[in-house]
């Protein structure tokens, strides 16, 4: 904080951006720079689930992902006067992505063989978390013992960036023709690629459903702050390991189901989305350029 002190009386920056918005830190830079009169504005680096409440946002300018975030800000008390929704900068490279969706048959016939994978097999994502480990064995194990005994189904695992692909490479042993565990790789390339995405409480799961792709998500603990992917009926919940296979025959081939599943990704990303444009940062940059401007 002295740091802060000692750039806001030298620099005197013109204004000054937060990403966590109401973090302690935040709390007291904010509170710190309207002592010297300095603007500031807050907006989301990722549309993540709100883990607990919080006092009114204090920023000067509110930047909200959608109206999900307007809402909980509200209700927080912040000021409305002060809450502009935008967009989220983070998803305009997603959108970009998303026109390749056209040619996604193109794409996995001819890329899917770079991991040594069946073109003509459906092709199932699991994007870990990083957990306990007895958490991210249990997630791997209930999803590899169902393409171990199945014909029909193959498998990419994506670890997260901060894992190690030896863990999951001990739990395999063998090498097996219809797993591949990777790390360093575009992640939407590979959900492009995909039939299914799998994921317990991971933002990817959320950047799978933009992709329009039919999303599993395992909740087979009891977790804090959970997404509203569920209340939405954009993802189907699996509660035990033991009713994943059956979930899985079910999101792939009942028609009824995957209608469900497609509607409930367009309710969910309706309300927690300004714009699935590609354009929230052109937005957000507009508008500080005119606070600084005017």
């Amino acid at each position: 904080m002295e740091s802060l002190k000692c750039i806001f009386k030298k620099k005197t920056p013109d204004l000054v951006c937060m990403l966590s918005g109401n973090d302690t830190y935040d709390i007291l830079c904010t509170q710190m720079a309207k002592l010297y009169h300095i603007p500031t504005i807050f907006f989301p680096h990722a549309l993540v689930s709100i883990r607990r409440d919080y006092v009114a946002l204090e920023q000067d300018y509110v930047i909200c992902t959608g109206e999900r975030d307007k809402e909980y800000y509200l209700r927080l008390k912040t000021n409305p006067d002060i809450l502009y929704t935008m967009g989220l900068p983070r998803f305009d490279s997603i959108f970009r992505k998303s026109q390749n969706l056209k040619s996604g048959k193109q794409l996995k016939s001819k890329d899917i063989l770079n991991f040594g994978l069946d073109p003509n097999k459906k092709t199932i994502l699991l994007v870990t978390t990083h957990d306990e480990d007895y958490i991210r064995k249990i997630v791997f194990i209930s999803v590899m013992d169902i393409i171990k005994k199945s014909r029909d189904y193959q498998l990419i695992v994506k670890i997260h960036p901060i894992e190690e692909k030896a863990f999951y490479d001990r739990i395999l042993g063998k090498h097996h023709d219809s797993i591949c565990i990777v790390k360093d790789i575009d992640l939407h390339d590979v959900f492009l690629l995909s039939d299914l995405v799998i994921g317990m409480s991971s933002g990817a799961q959320i950047e799978a459903l933009l992709l329009d792709k039919t999303v599993i998500d395992l909740i087979y603990q009891s977790t804090f702050g959970r997404y509203e992917m569920e209340k939405f009926g954009a993802v189907y919940p699996v509660y035990n390991p033991n009713d994943l296979e059956e979930v899985i025959q079910n999101v792939l081939y009942n028609a009824e189901t995957i209608k469900s599943l497609k509607i409930g990704r367009e309710k969910y990303l309706k309300f927690s989305l300004y714009k699935f444009d590609g354009k929230a940062s052109l937005r957000i940059s507009k508008f500080i350029r005119e606070q600084l401007y005017r």
